[in-house]
């Protein structure tokens, strides 16, 4: 994945497209994009579906835990959940937007009580709006507190109603 807008963009549609039977066009240079796509929560199950349609299989630890998450498969990424926690916060840290939403999604998702204090301090160190959402609707009361007071910090107002949430606590 590359922080370039217009990389990202180009890898999600080139998943898209490939994952819609349109592989007429791609070249070895947009299939290379397809497993760092693996890394974004919305265009992670295109680029995994483009993938298998081409046969690909994941070359190292990295992609195999990222097509994991893309396939929202709990199963596999908590088999060796060692592994899938150091490439997800590998993936946190990185500092590239869409990879660390991905990994605060698919923690969220997974629900393990002992990563609450690195989401903590994900949102505080690369917070945005979407993630605050998320976490004040996830239904984790440790992050809808975590969640509340970043919201204060950085000067919104918590309304009710329907609010981002792409995955609850646990319910991956």
């Amino acid at each position: 994945w590359s922080d370039s807008f217009g990389n990202a963009i180009a890898s999600q549609t080139v998943a898209e497209w490939i994952a819609a039977g349109r592989t007429y066009f791609h070249t070895a240079e947009t299939l290379g994009r397809l497993p760092g796509a693996l890394a974004s929560w919305e265009g992670g199950p295109y680029a995994a579906t483009a993938l298998d349609s081409l046969s690909w299989h994941p070359d190292n630890d990295q992609e195999r835990i990222r097509y994991a998450g893309a396939r929202r498969s709990r199963e596999k990424l908590e088999a060796d959940r060692s592994v899938t926690d150091a490439v997800l916060m590998h993936d946190v840290h990185s500092k590239s937007y869409a990879p660390v939403e991905n990994a605060v999604w698919l923690f969220i998702g997974l629900g393990d009580p002992e990563i609450i204090p690195q989401l903590i301090e994900t949102l505080d160190d690369y917070g945005s709006k979407i993630m605050a959402e998320a976490y004040l609707n996830c239904g984790n009361s440790e992050l809808y507190k975590a969640a509340s007071k970043w919201s204060k910090r950085n000067g919104y107002t918590i309304h009710t109603g329907h609010g981002a949430h792409p995955v609850g606590w646990g319910a991956l």
